[in-house]
């Protein structure tokens, strides 16, 4: 009856063990596309500030070359004058679309970092839960043992209890197992009985 009771607690852990594989295997997929989002979102970050640099240039010379335009054409015409304003206001606008830009992919990087060690920690106690699973197999596995062991000395006993009885044996195979004492906790003769 103790058989089925091990298979039981055996298809239990296999249960667990095949659900903790797959969830570690789900997490370490999470892991490794979190990774690859991180790293194209450092890529976009790296290539927006590099934008960002390139137009603060282009926008730094645009401004000193309308300023001298500005400077030399003065007398040239209001009309140009405040074309050439706007598109510096143009230009500044788009600078500062890039910088707000730049700084939500900076949050998208620190929210998926964040993500990423979430993620490291719920690998790292299922870690911790397969190694106290591991140890309570090893303790069942040794229970089991010892419960076999006992099983087959049982089992040999029964099969021989009847030769046992025929050579007039049984009193002293039970007193023996018995540790010499009787169901009363008296002493067994170790006399045959007649």
């Amino acid at each position: 009856m103790r058989a089925p009771l091990f298979r039981g607690c055996k298809l239990t852990w296999c249960h667990h063990k095949v659900k903790l594989e797959t969830e570690t295997g789900r997490l370490r997929q999470e892991v490794f596309a979190v990774r690859e989002r991180n790293s194209l979102l450092q890529k976009s970050v790296d290539e927006y500030r590099r934008q960002l640099e390139n137009q603060q240039e282009l926008a730094t010379a645009m401004r000193n070359e309308y300023e001298k335009r500005l400077k030399d054409e003065r007398d040239g015409g209001h009309s140009r004058i405040q074309a050439l304003q706007e598109r510096m206001l143009q230009t500044d606008l788009e600078r500062a679309q890039a910088v707000k830009a730049a700084d939500e992919l900076r949050d998208s990087l620190t929210s998926a970092q964040s993500e990423l060690t979430t993620l490291r920690q719920q690998a790292q106690n299922i870690q911790t839960s397969m190694s106290e699973w591991g140890n309570q197999v090893r303790d069942l596995t040794v229970r089991n043992n010892t419960l076999q062991a006992e099983n087959a000395t049982l089992l040999e006993r029964g099969a021989t209890v009847g030769a046992r009885y025929d050579a007039n044996d049984l009193v002293r195979s039970i007193a023996s197992s018995l540790g010499n004492t009787d169901f009363l906790g008296g002493r067994v003769s170790k006399k045959r009985p007649l």
